[in-house]
């Protein structure tokens, strides 16, 4: 497989630079941000007040200290408006970012990614002026954000779809207009793939979803499911109000979806129209 970039035109990123960048996500984020390096990267979100999650969030390094972050595409205004409020007197310009590209399958140390020399394993970042790479869980493939990228295929409808399948296996969640602030952080079990730490300091939201973590009071986490026929779309009810659809991908043999229901839940479950859910391990 050759390693073209395909435009991934469901996601847009966010740069942020200037000297206190770096403080004002930590201030901001649910990761440490102290562990981002021009060599590793982050999953992260934004959280409001109530620890409920407005964006999920890829965050890749860039020179002298900056940030991008990757999300749905359809959040990129709002968490740009919404995100300037906090910046006060901090010394940092958030702008929209360049577009987001897939590679998927790079072997490593060949090709385009292997020109910035990126480490390996999960979370491997490389960046220079123009482009910033980082190694998404699982077999997603490299996320790529550049101004300048190097042989970039034609809008690829298959490939996009295959990405978001992908990330979907990798159990990473996302966040949609029409899921914005409806689960907090555990819920899309953010603190099992890293996205949230417990030891920085305070953030929007941070005492909620320290207070759950503490007192194991989560009650509902999204679960990965199969279902036959097309991928319904995220925030859909399942059945009996037993739970809400997070993100869903078609794939040959139906969809796979994560879903938030009772954690101690046996089910069976089942989609709204009534489709059954089989749990996707």
């Amino acid at each position: 497989m050759t390693d073209a970039l395909v435009p991934l035109h469901f996601l847009r990123s966010l740069w942020l630079t200037g000297p206190d960048a770096r403080g004002f996500l930590q201030g901001q984020l649910s990761s440490d941000l102290s562990e981002v390096s021009p060599a590793r990267g982050q999953l992260s979100a934004w959280h409001d007040a109530k620890g409920r999650v407005l964006a999920f969030l890829r965050v890749l390094p860039r020179p002298d200290d900056g940030f991008a972050l990757v999300m749905q595409a359809d959040l990129v205004e709002t968490v740009e408006r919404r995100m300037r409020m906090f910046v006060l007197r901090a010394k940092v310009a958030i702008e929209n970012g360049p577009p987001v590209y897939g590679l998927a399958h790079a072997p490593d140390g060949t090709g385009f990614v292997a020109g910035l020399a990126p480490g390996e394993g999960p979370l491997a970042a490389a960046c220079d002026a123009s482009t910033s790479v980082l190694r998404m869980p699982g077999s997603v493939g490299w996320l790529v954000v550049s101004t300048d990228p190097a042989r970039v295929t034609a809008t690829d409808a298959a490939a996009e779809a295959r990405w978001s399948l992908a990330e979907t296996a990798a159990g990473l969640p996302e966040v949609f207009p029409a899921t914005q602030g409806e689960f907090v952080a555990q819920m899309l079990n953010l603190d099992r793939i890293g996205a949230v730490s417990f030891t920085k300091g305070c953030y929007p939201g941070q005492e909620i979803i320290a207070r759950a973590h503490h007192l194991g009071r989560v009650k509902r986490r999204a679960r990965p499911f199969r279902a036959p026929g097309p991928a319904p779309a995220p925030g859909d009810a399942l059945a009996d109000a037993a739970g809400t659809v997070v993100r869903a991908a078609g794939d040959a043999d139906g969809c796979l979806l994560l879903a938030v229901v009772a954690e101690d839940a046996p089910g069976p479950f089942a989609l709204a129209d009534g489709r059954p859910l089989s749990p996707a391990g």
